[in-house]
């Protein structure tokens, strides 16, 4: 860690400025830090972690796809689609809005 100067620093408190070299983002508010004497054991951990959050990541996403939206409607399980538009205020939202209501039909 070094100071606004360029000096090297040991402790940071609170609102102390320092910057930190070895980071590839920036951190989030909140995030824990650890320091380590080994930069290869730091590494090694640093990289088990982002392999973790990537796959948590990818579990979390249950994306669905017109493909599979549409086997599930002729299969019954799923009546109506809804949709959310968002569109800028030049009455674009209206107009597809409006499009839209002309394709629907009973089925």
């Amino acid at each position: 860690m070094f100071d606004e100067r360029g000096r090297g620093v040991k402790d940071a408190g609170p609102s102390t400025p320092v910057e930190v070299l070895g980071w590839s983002a920036a951190p989030a508010a909140g995030d824990i830090f650890t320091a380590f004497e080994d930069e290869r054991e730091a590494r090694e951990i640093a990289t088990k972690r982002q392999a973790l959050h990537r796959e948590s990541e990818l579990r979390a996403q249950k994306a669905i796809s017109l493909t599979q939206i549409y086997s599930q409607i002729s299969q019954g399980e799923v009546s109506e689609l809804k949709l959310i538009i968002k569109g800028d205020v030049d009455g674009s939202v209206e107009a597809l809005s409006e499009s839209l209501t002309k394709l629907g039909t009973r089925k």
